[in-house]
């Protein structure tokens, strides 16, 4: 019984199967799978550099508003990795794209854009940890907006593929919940239990938003299949009605 539960428990943080559906037969399980993963970083990679330039935004304005309060050689290094950052994870995506056969280096791939992400949600962290100060509700409150709306905007690109939103969510929020519960003096039992409520709800509903996502990878890839089979029909049929008129 406690074996069901924990199973229970975590099926709920998975995305939904896909529905059977004749046009995916000519597939493997496998072979689907790895198709629709790649499809999954192929839509991250390809909407990254938006979403990579509006948090360097946020940092910048976060920088001009509280640089006369937390500002010197910490935060002008701090602002150099952020913008190298964004640069790189532009570089990247075009690399990405501009390989001729990226899904033969799918493994890769995969790891270079999770270590990029997790790199990203620790310099979020950081300035979340580092520049939260005692006693100063305009850096307090424009910290807090930059770490909240960061993470929570970058929610719908990460849930498109689970590992990047598993990495990304935890890198930006926990480092930014323990300077608070360190300056408020917050219980340790307090503070787990409100940090661990709020990262479940933050994987559910990603977990929920992956799954719309994943059904309409799937049904692409089966379509694209089942078109690539409709056309093999019909050129194997063209080509037989030919042979018979000759």
């Amino acid at each position: 019984m406690k074996n069901g539960l924990l199973r229970r428990f975590r099926h709920v943080f998975e995305p939904d199967p896909p529905e059977n559906n004749h046009i995916h037969l000519n597939y493997s399980s496998e072979q689907l799978r790895k198709k629709v993963e790649f499809r999954q970083l192929a839509i991250l990679k390809h909407r990254t550099t938006a979403v990579v330039a509006i948090r360097m935004l946020l940092i910048l304005i976060f920088s001009g508003v509280c640089w006369k309060y937390v500002g010197g050689w910490v935060m002008g290094l701090w602002l150099g990795f952020a913008l190298m950052h964004t640069l790189a994870s532009m570089k990247s995506a075009d690399d990405f794209f501009n390989e001729i056969e990226p899904e033969k280096k799918f493994r890769y791939w995969r790891n270079r854009s999770l270590q990029m992400i997790i790199v990203s949600g620790l310099s979020v962290g950081f300035a979340g940890f580092y520049f939260m100060i005692p006693d100063n509700v305009i850096v307090e409150m424009v910290l807090l907006a930059l770490v909240v709306g960061v993470t929570f905007g970058s929610i719908p690109l990460y849930a498109i593929w689970p590992p990047a939103l598993w990495a990304y969510v935890p890198c930006t929020l926990l480092p930014t919940f323990v300077k608070l519960f360190i300056i408020y003096e917050t219980p340790w039992f307090v503070a787990v239990f409100w940090s661990a409520v709020l990262l479940l709800i933050i994987f559910y509903f990603g977990a929920r938003l992956n799954s719309i996502y994943t059904q309409g990878i799937y049904l692409k890839v089966g379509f694209k299949n089942h078109q690539n089979q409709s056309d093999s029909l019909f050129a194997s049929g063209t080509v037989r009605r030919t042979r018979s008129r000759i």
